[in-house]
């Protein structure tokens, strides 16, 4: 359940900014010497710029998505080195007294 998490996580996280570059290109590339976006219509205009904003929604889901994934994967690693590290640790143990034992007179005169 560890790699997929990763390989999910990158996958989202790499499309997700990759949509958005490809989003921001495509309104750079628009833009005239003035500094405005050219259209040929006023249809195309509102109908490229309400995919753009749908464009940009979904690429903000598959970003946060894969840091989700990758966090998850994170925790997952952690949680299976010390799982690791406890066995480990037990079964290289020295063996501890028992607490249970008697104690003996701890009087001031040692009697």
């Amino acid at each position: 359940m560890i790699l997929p998490s990763l390989v999910f996580g990158v996958i989202a996280l790499v499309a997700g900014l990759g949509l958005r570059y490809w989003i921001n290109r495509r309104r750079f590339n628009r833009r005239n010497v003035a500094g405005l976006e050219g259209h040929s219509s006023y249809e195309k205009a509102v109908a490229v710029t309400f995919f753009e904003r749908i464009g940009k929604l979904i690429a903000i889901g598959l970003i946060i998505a894969g840091v989700l994934f990758l966090w998850v994967y994170s925790k997952e690693i952690k949680r299976l080195k010390a799982k690791e590290l406890k066995s480990t640790a037990s079964t290289h143990a020295i063996p501890v007294p028992e607490m249970n034992m008697p104690v003996k007179d701890r009087s001031i005169t040692g009697v």
